[in-house]
């Protein structure tokens, strides 16, 4: 009989439900369903949520009957929103952590997520299909700044989560990146503030508006400041407390937005005197409620979008997770059969939930698709550049829908290695989409070329990394794998000599695998860079006519691409 240490993993934890950021009132209540599971067995599972930045608190998963399983713990909590005494510009952060026996070394959380607390009437107005009013109040848009500083907040949680397990000089990287993004952001609000100021100097509503974003400024320094000092943890505090600030200002334009609106329908209303009515006026006062109705409509529909392109990006970072632990399942040689099984039904099952998903996002756009289609007019050109936008952002949600369910076919085949190539395809098409939703979203110019920029970048870090790998395998080679054979005796240290034909193969197996990897990540940089080209092409035509020195720029390179 022979005993061999196999690794302890990391524990897995995923929030099942809802899991995304999510909008309700402050008498609503939240179910929040967790998941945990680990290869030799879990010590510890929470939810952990706070509000407005505030104290975290912490429920504890583990039941008794959870105990019972060891290895697969889940279970459900409901946060009453009422019981927190929230009110309209609150918000609620959570993410679930499991341990294994290791304590801190095996320690797993998930992404952290939020729930932007809104006033009931205008979530029913939204379910009756009202919006809430123009676009804007002085350039701002409701959810704008706020949902910028979310997503600064959740890149320094993912940085600090993994900052264990990669090297230093990434992680200061990373985190300079996101005390740019801090920076850029403040410099917006301080804009945004000079304005108010500006044009607030005789309402109380809008002086009230830049008193918050005023207030947001100083702990976005101090976020900033945290960061580059690679405080990550640190830096959470001020970056939640910053966006408490903003989402107080999305309420205050929101309401106001809504206070602005029903006053011009009470003028629009007004008692007329038929006997100097002329058709030409009747014609004009009919004008003036469909020019509301469209403003409505197109404020709620830009929400709509900005929130799918969130969702989409969500849906794009679990299929690339799931596809790295299908890969990690296919190179599982020394796993007994029943942890096969089980490991391939909760992928099998995962995958589905993606695929359920992105099949309800598809209709979701498709239907939002036609309505903008019946209620713009055929001679604004932007308009029908954000419908083909949706339509196309739709038409590639439901192919990776396919590709999704072709992968769940093949895991229940207990072929993970296909299921992984088939799920490669369907984030490639959940990237399409969220290229789509970004050109329907209404970026400038400006932003867009940055994006392609740094995707640019990014593709020629991949090409260099590709490079790397292709040179190390060539010198194993010329070496006679000698490496690679070392490595394969240490794995089978303790088992007994393995003899010469067992180790060629063994070997072999090894190259084989790397070589496929290799052969997928280059698919994968050629694709993205099939989008890119097909972006700066869009970029190109949009900027023709305003910046044409640009245009010719993104023209030539593309056609170096």
């Amino acid at each position: 009989y022979y005993i061999r240490a196999l690794p302890d993993n990391a524990p897995r934890v995923t929030i099942n439900k809802p899991g995304r950021d999510t909008k309700l009132s402050p008498i609503d209540e939240m179910a929040v369903r967790v998941e945990a599971e680990d290869d030799f067995g879990l010590s510890s599972f929470n939810l952990v949520y706070s509000v407005n930045g505030g104290k975290d608190k912490t429920i504890d998963m583990a039941t008794e009957e959870n105990k019972k399983s060891r290895i697969l713990w889940d279970g459900e909590h409901y946060l009453y929103l009422e019981e927190l005494a929230v009110e309209p510009g609150d918000f609620i952060a959570y993410y679930a952590e499991a341990s294994d026996h290791r304590g801190e070394n095996g320690t797993t959380r998930t992404d952290m997520f939020f729930t932007t607390v809104r006033p009931f009437e205008e979530i029913y107005r939204q379910g009756q299909g009202g919006g809430g009013g123009g676009g804007g109040v002085a350039g701002l848009r409701p959810g704008k700044l706020s949902q910028e500083q979310k997503e600064i907040i959740a890149a320094t949680w993912r940085v600090d989560s993994s900052r264990k397990h990669v090297p230093e000089q990434q992680t200061k990287d990373d985190l300079n990146a996101v005390a740019d993004a801090q920076d850029a952001l403040r410099v917006r609000v301080e804009e945004a503030v000079n304005v108010l100021l500006f044009q607030g100097a005789m309402d109380l509503e809008l002086q009230a508006m830049s008193d918050w974003l005023q207030q947001a400024q100083a702990p976005m320094v101090s976020a900033s400041e945290e960061l580059r000092a690679e405080l990550s943890a640190e830096a959470l505090g001020p970056e939640r407390e910053a966006l408490h600030y903003l989402l107080k200002v999305d309420a205050l334009i929101r309401e106001y937005m809504v206070t602005q609106q029903r006053n011009n329908q009470g003028r629009s209303s007004a008692p007329l005197d038929m006997s100097d009515t002329s058709e030409l006026e009747l014609k004009r006062d009919e004008n003036k409620y469909e020019t509301l109705d469209q403003a409505n409509q197109a404020q709620q529909q830009q929400e709509t979008v900005d929130e799918s392109l969130q969702r989409v990006k969500d849906l794009a970072r679990r299929q690339q997770q799931l596809n790295e632990q299908m890969r990690q399942q296919a190179n599982q040689g020394q796993r007994s059969e029943s942890e096969k099984k089980r490991e391939l039904d909760r992928l099998t099952r995962e995958q589905r939930q993606l695929r359920q998903q992105a099949e309800e996002m598809s209709r979701q756009l498709s239907q939002m698709s036609r309505q903008q289609q019946q209620s713009s007019s055929t001679s604004q050109q932007s308009s029908q550049q954000s419908h083909q936008s949706m339509q196309q952002a739709s038409g590639s949600l439901r192919e990776s829908s396919d590709e999704m369910g072709q992968s769940a076919q093949e895991l229940q085949r207990s072929n993970p290695q296909g299921a992984a190539e088939q799920g490669s395809r369907a984030l490639q098409r959940l990237q399409d989409s969220s290229q789509q939703l970004a050109r329907a979203q209404g970026r400038s110019l400006e932003r867009m070329m940055r994006d392609a920029i740094q995707r640019a970048d990014q593709l020629a870090t991949q090409q260099e990394q590709l490079a790397r790998s292709v040179k190390e395998l060539k010198k194993e080679q010329d070496r006679d794998f000698q490496g690679i054979k070392a490595r394969v005796e240490t794995l089978n240290n303790g088992r007994g000599s393995l003899s010469q034909a067992d180790k060629e193969r063994q070997v072999e197996q090894f190259v084989r695998r790397r070589l496929q990897d290799i052969a997928d990540a280059k698919g994968q940089t050629s694709d993205q860079l099939e989008r890119l080209k097909g972006d700066l092409e869009f970029l190109s035509l949009s900027a023709a006519a305003d910046q044409p020195r640009s245009a010719k720029a993104l023209r030539q390179a593309r056609e170096d691409i």
